[in-house]
């Protein structure tokens, strides 16, 4: 995706938040949301595949740490997964939301794009901003093929009723405004 928007990105701002970025006033900011479900079930497995990668900027110390076959040992499930993250400040996706794209609980962003329509989405964004579009259709199937992913059931199957209920409490703004469902 950076190479679609490489024209104007940010430097040193992968996954930061609304307030670290220097004179926002003068950028178009955008961001992405993804159906709650889909995003734990996504993260749980992006943690299998990559054991011994740990993540960064505003992800880091979520999941209190718990990395390579410790992450193994402790979560062996999404379930699992959630029921920690009860305990853990900032593990939510409404709390990254809030606290990537809002400032004192305002919303600080141009455009909230939907992950589930990336490539519309990406269109759009470059629309709205006036970026020229010649070879977006190359760029995007290179980001396709190089984009983080892992074959797996839909989410329903991985949820157990109390893991859905805690999600839809702790998310509740987000399937309010996004209109994401179970």
């Amino acid at each position: 995706m950076r190479k679609v928007f490489e024209s104007y990105h940010v430097p040193n701002h992968d996954h930061g938040t609304i307030e670290e970025l220097d004179n926002a006033d003068t950028y178009f900011k955008f961001g992405f949301i993804r159906n709650p479900f889909d995003w734990y079930v996504s993260r749980y497995f992006y943690y299998r595949q990559y054991p011994n990668s740990a993540e960064k900027g505003i992800s880091k110390g979520f999941d209190l740490g718990i990395k390579h076959d410790a992450f193994f040992d402790k979560i062996h499930s999404v379930n699992t997964h959630i029921q920690i993250g009860i305990n853990i400040d900032g593990f939510f996706l409404g709390d990254i939301y809030n606290k990537m794209y809002k400032v004192n609980g305002e919303l600080k962003l141009d455009y909230i794009a939907r992950f589930e329509n990336m490539e519309q989405e990406i269109r759009t964004i470059l629309e709205m901003t006036e970026k020229p579009t010649e070879n977006l259709d190359t760029v995007l199937q290179q980001f396709q093929s190089k984009k983080n992913s892992t074959e797996r059931k839909h989410y329903k199957y991985y949820f157990s009723q109390d893991a859905k209920n805690v999600i839809l409490k702790k998310d509740k703004e987000l399937f309010d405004t996004y209109r994401y469902e179970w």
